[in-house]
């Protein structure tokens, strides 16, 4: 019986190594954008986040979907979508296929990343969520890890054959087929009511999330033309980098339920104030060392601030209304990715620094830094009032 449980735990976690693979293929971004038809900066930038967009749309549409088809099967739709979504891109050579192809993996990973949180939500609760939940992002780094050193072995037989990394999702499928049964699933949606209300609090995760994930994933982005325009490294180094970002990532959310035990609350803009610092360093980089040391910092509070806001639904959402809360967070997510090339044209242009790649990761710095005075005095604020509140009984 235990063996049966851990192995729907695993399958359950096993869907969290897809969810941002898209990013993975960013380390061979300068070689996309010599080697496809049409292509300038911004729509190679878009390539790799893309597929966030059509997540986005897909997480909201898919507590709709897994209540019509089941979540199981919906699951296994995504994942085929993703593999197929593989296969045509490796023989696409024109930006504008690519990039019709690019979103039709967004929609597959969509799905997969609705399953992914939700059937840790059917599954989980108190202080093994928490854990279960830490333990889904280490395995959500991990996959990028992997998928983006791996990204940068295939890239030396063709930069197209890159998207291929996206057939590590075949194992994955066939283990998530024998773990789970429909009945069991389907059983759980019909009895589940889901109420379909929005907290304050909600709303402001949300937001929190997407400028979470513009600055994120403007980093990975803009991680393989920093070391080369500045003459840092190279595409393989570029690659490593973020391969291990990822992996101290994975090592982070594991740690993600002791560390919360022992800060509480105040870990969130603790760590929002340590991406500040991190973005700053980013935007001062002169060395491969400083880069090297910015974006693991990034990957391990990146981690710390996913989990924290996953593991607070529960506590913020209305009861009935954890999925769509859910689903509601993660489009923040996914519309972050996706916009997030448009948000580093927006702050170089605006503030005329057209030349200046890193330019956008002061401005992120400073909105952390910010982020994290403001919530830190509302903690306090709140806690302030609890003990009062006890001492008044």
């Amino acid at each position: 019986m235990n063996n049966k449980i851990m192995i729907h735990k695993i399958a359950i976690l096993s869907l969290s190594f897809l969810i941002t693979s898209y990013l993975s293929i960013s380390p061979a971004l300068p070689l996309i954008e010599k080697g496809v038809t049409k292509s300038s900066a911004v729509n190679t930038e878009l390539l790799v986040t893309i597929p966030a967009l059509f997540m986005a749309i897909m997480v909201f549409a898919s507590s709709f979907i897994s209540r019509k088809i089941g979540i199981k099967n919906m699951t296994i739709v995504g994942l085929g979508i993703v593999l197929c979504s593989s296969l045509l891109s490796a023989r696409i050579t024109s930006m504008d296929i690519l990039l019709r192809m690019r979103g039709v993996l967004g929609v597959g990973l969509g799905m997969v990343n609705f399953s992914a949180i939700e059937l840790i939500n059917i599954n989980y609760c108190g202080d093994e969520k928490a854990y279960v939940m830490g333990v889904r992002s280490a395995v959500e780094s991990l996959g990028q890890s992997i998928l983006a050193i791996g990204a940068g072995k295939i890239i030396r037989f063709g930069w197209n054959k890159v998207f291929l990394i996206y057939l590590a999702g075949i194992p994955i499928l066939i283990l998530f087929i024998k773990a789970f049964t429909n009945q069991k699933l389907k059983n759980y949606q019909k009895e589940q009511k889901i109420i379909y209300k929005i907290s304050r609090k909600d709303v402001a995760l949300t937001f929190l999330t997407l400028f979470l994930l513009i600055a994120h994933t403007g980093l990975i982005v803009r991680l393989s033309n920093i070391i080369i325009i500045r003459n840092l490294g190279s595409i393989s180094d570029a690659s490593m980098i973020q391969g291990a970002m990822t992996l101290i990532g994975m090592i982070s959310g594991c740690c993600f339920g002791i560390i919360f035990k022992k800060v509480s609350h105040y870990l969130f803009p603790l760590s929002l104030f340590g991406m500040g610092i991190v973005h700053y360093l980013i935007y001062l980089s002169s060395n491969i060392f400083i880069v090297t040391i910015a974006m693991l910092l990034a990957g391990a509070l990146f981690c710390i601030l996913i989990s924290y806001i996953f593991n607070m639904i529960c506590e913020v959402s209305y009861d009935g209304a954890e999925s769509f809360s859910s689903a509601l967070i993660l489009m923040g997510c996914n519309l972050g990715g996706f916009t997030a090339p448009f948000f580093l044209q927006f702050f170089t242009e605006v503030f005329g620094e057209k030349n200046n790649i890193v330019f956008p990761f002061q401005c992120f710095s400073i909105c952390f830094i910010v982020l994290s005075i403001i919530l830190f005095c509302i903690i306090m604020k709140i806690n302030k009032k609890e003990e009062s509140a006890k001492y008044s009984i």
